[in-house]
């Protein structure tokens, strides 16, 4: 099940019904299996991995604040665990393919094309976040969850199970033990943000960003140009609306799920990007990858190692791909450089950051790093306006549509409590949320979120 198929806010209302009738201390009884009924939905097979996950990180956390003596072993031993259970889901074919193709350079015969394992939707998200919880309980700075039940819910907790935000133990157990109050007013004006972003904006630029990218080099250099500046616009609107949507259905449900996106591309340094665009995973990294790397409190040379490790496994995060590799370097060496040069404030410096982001997301969106580096060539070498149209495969009309998205996004991004004032803003949002729906079934788009891959 996803936020965007037609059961869902069938599914919503009767979870919401549900919880009416139930005390505080009682609504993980009907939470558990709803977030578990929303991930068998997509796959039951699948569950069972989610559970395993649960079960072994939950025994872990008991058994370390137990057992003193062993307690460094029970943690490697839940580590060991779950990020064995993400190398083989999504790194086994990768690396296995990998070898290989070097025994092939190397003259041996091959001719293996990989084990063929499905990819776990969210299996990057909900491993994370058993690895948040075992780090704390490690460092003592939250006691192990002795609720089976409840630390079950903090794993699969419907809203953000398969593409976060990745919550801290520590804010969101006790929200589960105990939610409080729905926020009626805030949860569906996120709701509706969220949707917007999604359906209206991001649904509707794919289409003309998959056509070019699927012609490649063929499409021109300003048609490329135009698909890699359509691209950032529609993975900023399809994550973040997805947490939008997240947060507000944990809103409505009474818990308070973190902020995810704060308008990253209004950033003027590739730092403050990173401070912006997926806040939860940059601090992950932060806390519990570059900090105990030492951070930079070792000399410019150690910091510069920090970074680039943490952006390459940042990149390696999104996918098993060397295109994902390059990604995360580019990024991690625009900070180097920024740490180098520390660039004083100029007028294009928004702009500046704006073009290493886009260039950045070329590798992100291609097919390969060959197919990237031959778009890149195309767009500085073939700058001619003639191939634009076909190139996006638009019509002046669906043109003049697309002009009109961005000043639509910050109305979206502005979008005021839910008042008696603002009923008519409000409902001509769901008109055009719907009217875009219907047009995506019509013409047999995808409706997918994009970070359901990873």
């Amino acid at each position: 099940m996803t936020f965007t198929q037609p059961v869902f806010p069938l599914f919503l209302l009767l979870v919401l019904l549900g919880l009416r009738l139930l005390p505080p201390q009682r609504k993980w009884q009907l939470l558990l299996p709803a977030s578990w009924l929303f991930y068998a939905w997509y796959s039951l097979p699948l569950l069972g991995l989610l559970g395993l996950a649960t079960a072994v990180s939950f025994v872990c956390g008991v058994l370390m604040e137990k057992k003193e003596k062993s307690r460094r072993g029970w943690f490697l031993l839940g580590c060991i665990s779950l990020l064995g259970i993400l190398f083989v889901f999504k790194y086994l074919d990768f690396a296995a393919l990998g070898i290989a193709s070097l025994l092939r350079l190397a003259g041996a015969p091959n001719d293996f094309r990989g084990f063929g394992l499905i990819l776990p939707m969210g299996i990057s998200f909900y491993v994370f976040q058993t690895l948040s919880y075992l780090i704390d309980v490690y460092r003592r700075e939250i006691p192990a969850e002795r609720h089976f039940a409840v630390y079950a819910l903090f794993v699969s907790f419907v809203p953000q199970l398969v593409a976060g935000p990745i919550e801290r133990p520590a804010d969101l157990l006790p929200q589960l033990r105990c939610p409080g109050k729905p926020m009626t007013a805030e949860g569906l004006r996120l709701l509706l943000r969220g949707y917007a972003k999604k359906v209206v904006i991001a649904d509707t630029v794919a289409v003309l960003v998959d056509n070019a990218y699927a012609q490649g080099t063929a499409a021109g250099g300003l048609a490329l140009t135009a698909a890699t500046a359509l691209f950032a616009l529609q993975i900023y609107c399809d994550f973040s609306g997805y947490t939008d949507i997240a947060r507000g259905c944990g809103a409505l449900m009474g818990i308070r799920l973190s902020e995810n996106f704060r308008r990253p591309y209004g950033a003027v340094t590739v730092q403050e990007f990173w401070r912006r665009w997926h806040i939860s995973l940059t601090r992950w990294f932060r806390d519990y990858v570059y900090i105990p790397l030492g951070g930079s409190r070792r000399g410019r040379a150690c910091t510069v190692r920090n970074i680039l490790i943490v952006f390459l496994l940042s990149g390696l995060w999104h996918g098993a791909d060397v295109k994902f590799l390059i990604w995360g370097g580019l990024h991690g060496l625009y900070l180097c450089l920024e740490l180098w040069l520390k660039p004083r404030r100029f007028p294009l410096r928004r702009a500046l950051t704006l073009l290493l982001v886009g260039i950045a997301w070329v590798f992100f969106r291609a097919a390969s790093p060959v197919a990237a580096l031959a778009m890149m060539k195309t767009i500085c070498t073939d700058p001619a306006p003639l191939g634009l149209f076909s190139g996006l495969g638009i019509s002046a009309p669906q043109a003049l549509m697309v002009l009109g998205i961005l000043p639509l996004l910050q109305v979206v991004e502005k979008l005021p409590p839910l008042s008696e004032k603002h009923r008519l803003r409000y409902l001509v949002l769901i008109l055009l949320i719907f009217f875009c729906r219907m047009q995506l079934l019509t013409q047999g788009g995808s409706d997918a979120f994009i970070y359901f891959q990873f």
